[in-house]
Formats: C-alpha cells, structure tokens, sequence
C-alpha cells in the first residue's frame, strides 16, 4: 500500500515546493487548498482532489477527522503569511488554535506523522547560519504563535505515539 500524505499550503511559496519534492518522490498526496487555489496545482498522476476549505484554521475537529482517515503523515505548510502585514498581524493567533486543533484531530485519526514547518524568525537572530540547537527567541506576534505550536504539539504529540 502507497503511503498518503495530506499537505496544507500546498500552493504557497515553501509548500510548492514541498509538495514537489513529493510528488517526483512518488507519494500520494491529498492536498489542502481554498477554492480559488486549485487552478496553482501541478498535473500528476500522485495528486489525489483536493481538499477543499475557505479557511483550513476555521474547520473544528470533526471536520478534519473526515478527511484524515488512509492519510500516513500530515505536513502543515500553511500559515497566514500576506507580505507587510504577517509578522505583527492578530493572524496569527487564528493560525496557532487552528494549528492545534488541525494536530489533536490527526493524533485521534491515527495518523502517523505530523510535521510542522516553522521559519527562522522563531530563533535569535545571529546573522550566522542557525544551528539546530539554536533558542527560540520570539520577537512578533508570528513567531510567538509559530514557537508556541512548536512547544505545545512537541508534549502533545507524545501521547498518542
């Protein structure tokens, strides 16, 4: 059996290029997208429909449950990202309950794996390359969300293996 892989931001600046890396690796991918959004995706065999939400942080619990089951991993690219406005926008504080509610929905469907994309704006900024290991250093309101999803899903997440 192919693994199914359902991927939120699919169409995005980063989670194109996830969905890529995906789709020439040979995976099936169920991808969550708004209406208007459809027309950005790729043609491939992989590609299952898509999902579709006006607002994927607005859907409650039961709503993703529905659309979980036969998905192995779950990789969460999108966020509220509008170019001048993302960092300092209350946005964010939609993204970060929505992110937990999307995370607690997936554990209970059983899916396997959740993966999170985070950006740099999280860590302290050095001007250097960033290590791993570097501090989370909220500086903005979307950082915070960002590293607060981070923190709560990594003690979360455990305790559905």
């Amino acid at each position: 059996m192919k693994r199914r892989i359902l991927i939120t931001g699919a169409t995005g600046f980063v989670g194109k290029q996830v969905l890529a890396s995906l789709l020439e690796r040979g995976v099936q991918v169920v991808p969550v997208v708004r209406p208007g959004s459809v027309g950005k995706l790729p043609a491939s065999p992989q590609l299952e429909a898509p999902v579709l939400t006006d607002d994927l942080f607005a859907e409650n619990e039961s709503w993703w449950q529905q659309k979980l089951p036969g998905i192995d991993t779950l990789i969460h690219v999108a966020w509220y990202a509008e170019h001048g406005h993302y960092q300092f926008s209350t946005e964010n504080m939609n993204c970060l309950i929505g992110t937990l509610r999307m995370a607690q929905a997936a554990a209970q469907a059983g899916v396997k794996r959740f993966v999170g994309v985070g950006t740099c704006f999280e860590y302290a900024q050095s001007g250097r390359p960033l290590p791993v290991d570097s501090p989370l250093v909220a500086s903005s309101p979307y950082a915070a969300c960002k590293a607060a999803a981070y923190f709560a899903l990594s003690q979360l997440l455990p305790q559905y293996d």
